[in-house]
């Protein structure tokens, strides 16, 4: 216990000495990068390989990362925010970046070792580019999702003391790196997903929410996760009322219009119904499968096929009973199962079994 304790007291004392590095100058002002390390390189540099799959991409990073080649990084990063690269599909390349950089092999169910090892990491990077949005940014969605490890993805009732303990602290030296971040003259998308993220687990004030989600669609409008993850906040097991999220997916598809908030809509609930077991989601809510899978089919004619995506389709038509349209998909899809839709193989051949009924 007491080993234990002492790790715990080192981390903490690393993050607050990388997460307290001042990036204002004396005089309270933003730094000002050199313009030539802010801009995106050009696209003949050929950082981004448009054929490259999600896990291609993520070998990549990570091999990056182990050779703290983080110069390589840097760059990479800079040419997704600059491109607004999408993988096939409409996944933006750069969430996945981070979701690559920031979390361990194994997720929330990674041991503490292999946890303390990716921040330290992190921690480097920042200690060698201390002005970058990018490393800090990667370093609170580590800090952010260890502190989910710590509560659990359980209702509030469902958490230990200690559980509660360490999801507060973790949160706080997230929001103390991000605060850092804030400052930085360069700006990162994602950095405010991250800050979602830490509002959702300390309970902003819908107020205080909102302002931050205003301030991240006013920097980059067409980043999805903002929206989805503005769903998730407004759940009646957070911090909505009933049907306060399918009124706002409503909302941001009509203020899109189109496709693309056809689109938007189906990604919002898609991301929902995973809080749900099975067709409990359609039950127990007012989302519009009709819409759903119209925002699926738009999805695609706008950003391309994807095996993902496909799969997650799949799956909502099933739990919505759309038989003829689960079969239609299963025959497109094959058995390419897609490991991170169906967590297990057992459920895709259930689902499948039952299509072809």
């Amino acid at each position: 216990m007491r080993s234990q304790l002492r790790l715990l007291t080192s981390l903490v004392l690393l993050l607050l000495a990388v997460a307290c590095r001042p990036a204002y100058t004396n005089s309270g002002q933003e730094i000002k990068q050199d313009s030539a390390n802010v801009s995106a390189p050009p696209h003949t540099n050929n950082i981004i390989d448009a054929a490259e799959s999600v896990e291609e991409l993520s070998n990549r990073l990570q091999q990056h990362l182990i050779k703290q080649d983080f110069a390589a990084l840097e760059k990479i990063a800079r040419q997704l925010r600059g491109t607004r690269a999408r993988f096939p599909g409409g996944d933006w390349k750069l969430y996945r970046f981070y979701r690559a950089l920031a979390l361990p092999e194994g997720g929330s169910a990674a041991p503490e070792q292999t946890w303390k090892q990716r921040m330290e990491q992190l921690s480097k990077w920042i200690d060698m580019h201390p002005y970058s949005v990018t490393a800090r940014t990667a370093l609170g969605e580590a800090l952010t999702g260890y502190a989910w490890k710590a509560r659990g993805d359980g209702y509030a009732d469902t958490v230990t003391k200690e559980g509660w303990r360490l999801f507060k602290a973790r949160l706080i030296q997230a929001e103390l790196v991000m605060y850092e971040a804030g400052k930085l003259a360069e700006k990162c998308p994602h950095s405010y997903c991250v800050r979602q993220d830490i509002a959702l687990g300390q309970g902003w004030e819908l107020t205080r929410y909102e302002q931050l989600f205003e301030e991240a669609t006013e920097l980059e409008p067409s980043y999805i996760h903002f929206y989805s993850n503005k769903g998730r906040y407004l759940m009646p097991r957070w911090f909505g009322e009933e049907g306060d999220w399918e009124r706002f997916a409503d909302e941001t598809a009509s203020r899109f219009g189109g496709k693309e908030g056809s689109m938007l809509y189906s990604h919002i609930a898609w991301q929902i119904s995973k809080n749900y077991r099975g067709a409990d989601f359609f039950n127990e809510t007012k989302a519009s499968w009709p819409r759903i899978r119209q925002g699926f089919i738009d999805r695609e004619e706008l950003y391309g096929a994807s095996n993902r995506i496909l799969n997650a389709f799949c799956k909502l038509a099933g739990y919505a009973g759309d038989r003829i349209l689960a079969r239609s998909l299963f025959v497109r899809i094959g058995d390419n199962c897609d490991q991170e839709i169906w967590k297990e193989k057992k459920y895709f051949d259930g689902h499948k079994a039952w299509a072809f009924k």
